[in-house]
């Protein structure tokens, strides 16, 4: 009997150590996709998180005058760390042209690296273009809060009438429109049908739209995040 309490004793000690890695287990990566439409801007976003942490945060974002840019953003231990950016904007003649930026912050939030291109030119950034892309981020996680909290997402598909398609799937889903602006952005499309994004609920058999973002012909391929920083 006295022989067994030490085999006992050691039965347990294993028991705490597996509960205590167990305990450290990192949780695993939470994903969402999400948009919104401001005016005559429209974002898309796809954001990754961890233990309530951001990580990633990809988008799209179109404004007036036809301008677009896709910007890439990355967090490291809940810290803003690098930012890239590229796409087309309005020049000095009011002109659409290319442009690239690139910025790394460190742990405090300082920039420590900075480079920007327009139409092939390295030019220098005022204060307020160094910071003005984290206060955009800041507001775009804010509405992520928000619509998570509401249950609404990101929904992409391929649109008939009262039906839709959603990307990588080939049964239809009914489709209504659950606000009075989503209707209207609905129903002011030249043709009730082509590629369309929008915020809102994904049911089994069914789509309620929030808010309509895009609207396009059959021709326009669905969004994907897109991936500008190295990885890592």
């Amino acid at each position: 009997m006295k022989r067994l309490i030490p085999l006992v004793f050691l039965s347990l000690l294993a028991g705490c150590e597996t509960t205590a890695v167990s305990d450290t287990v990192i949780s695993p990566l939470s994903k969402h996709a999400t948009g919104y439409q401001q005016g005559s801007t429209t974002a898309l976003y796809w954001y990754t998180s961890q233990q309530n942490q951001p990580v990633n945060l990809a988008g799209v974002v179109t404004a007036e005058h036809g301008e677009r840019y896709e910007s890439e953003y990355r967090w490291r231990d809940g810290k803003l760390r690098e930012i890239k950016r590229q796409g087309t904007r309005l020049g000095d003649e009011h002109l659409l042209v290319p442009f690239t930026l690139h910025l790394r912050y460190d742990a405090e939030g300082q920039a420590v690296y900075q480079r920007f291109t327009q139409d092939g030119s390295v030019l220098p950034l005022s204060d307020v273009e160094l910071y003005a892309p984290i206060r955009q981020v800041d507001a775009a996680l804010r509405v992520i809060a928000q619509q998570r909290k509401a249950g609404l997402s990101l929904v992409q598909g391929y649109w008939q009438q009262q039906h839709m398609i959603l990307c990588g799937e080939q049964r239809a889903k009914s489709l209504t429109f659950n606000t009075v602006a989503a209707q209207a952005a609905a129903s002011g499309h030249e043709r009730a049908t082509g590629y369309m994004a929008l915020t809102g609920k994904v049911r089994r058999d069914s789509i309620e739209a929030s808010q309509v973002l895009l609207l396009a012909d059959n021709s326009q391929q669905c969004l994907v995040p897109p991936v500008l920083l190295d990885t890592q």
